[in-house]
């Protein structure tokens, strides 16, 4: 998982004043010695043995957007009393500085957000030393494009920065079949998904049931909640909420949005009574930032 050399951008912001002391102490003394070396870059970093291989999102060398965190998986479980050692282990540093938190949603993830949304054009590195678990991967944050859906008045509205971009008729979750509800984000994006009714209990024979391809959709959690084109609900787009939980646009908007869209985007849904949980990939912004780090690792400025 170790990219061929360390990019050169990254390496005056993990070699900063300030970062050199992160990388080489995390959260120690400076008089407490430290094993590791981070690849290129010739600086001291401890190293913690006997944790289990990793992987990251989002990828390396990607741009995304103002609300993607980082994310951590681990390929077996770690134990409560480990935690808080394996998150100084795995260091986020960004330009400009960032303060942000730790959060463990399993024995198996743990998540790191800034307090506020990233600041547009910000860089960012994140290395790990677990061991033989040994790498680093850097990414940039795009501009800032914040989506909110209003699923009382049926309008999606489009944010480019601070410029309004579109506002769009839809149709969201319907009564029994609400969509969720709070501060999202987009987590991965297919043009064609074929969509399979039985998936949430509802046979292919009944009236409401389905077996098709649906194009253009932008995800906003992790079991199925979509932005997706429905030519089927053009009449109630804008009207009424007839979906079975995704969010219904037009043909020519949704794959307007898709194009539009990176991971990490900010999506807000409002007026159901269905908040999104971590259960659907969606806990990050969906507590205040202080218990988010209280149940997670005291919050610190990175840089």
């Amino acid at each position: 998982m170790t990219p061929s050399s360390f990019p050169r951008p990254f390496k005056a912001l993990l070699l900063g004043a300030a970062t050199a002391a992160l990388i080489a102490c995390g959260e120690r003394g400076a008089g407490e010695e430290h094993l590791a070396r981070l690849p290129d870059t010739g600086a001291v970093t401890a190293a913690l043995p006997s944790i289990p291989p990793t992987s990251m999102r989002p990828e390396d060398g990607t741009t995304v957007g103002v609300g993607m965190p980082v994310i951590i998986r681990f390929a077996t479980d770690v134990g409560p009393a480990q935690r808080l050692e394996v998150t100084r282990h795995v260091r986020v540093s960004s330009v400009p500085p960032a303060r942000g938190a730790w959060h463990w949603f399993s024995p198996t993830e743990a998540h790191w957000r800034p307090a506020t949304y990233w600041s547009p054009g910000t860089q960012v590195a994140v290395t790990v030393d677990l061991g033989r678990d040994h790498w680093w991967r850097t990414f940039t944050v795009g501009a800032k494009h914040v989506s909110v859906v209003d699923t009382v008045r049926h309008r999606m509205r489009v944010f480019d920065g601070d410029r309004l971009i579109g506002t769009w008729p839809l149709s969201a979750g319907r009564r029994d079949l609400q969509t969720i509800s709070g501060t999202l984000y987009v987590r991965y994006k297919n043009q064609d998904v074929l969509m399979d009714s039985e998936s949430i209990g509802i046979p292919r024979e009944a009236w409401d049931g389905y077996y098709e391809h649906v194009f253009w959709n932008t995800a906003v959690s992790t079991d199925g909640y979509y932005v997706h084109g429905a030519p089927w609900s053009l009449d109630a787009q804008g009207v009424t909420n007839v979906s079975h939980g995704c969010i219904n646009l037009s043909p020519e908007h949704a794959e307007t949005f898709f194009n539009f869209s990176r991971v990490g985007d900010i999506v807000v849904v409002r007026g159901t009574t269905k908040p999104a949980t971590s259960e659907d990939g969606e806990g990050d912004w969906q507590m205040p930032f202080e218990q988010y780090a209280r149940e997670g690792d005291a919050p610190r400025t990175v840089f």
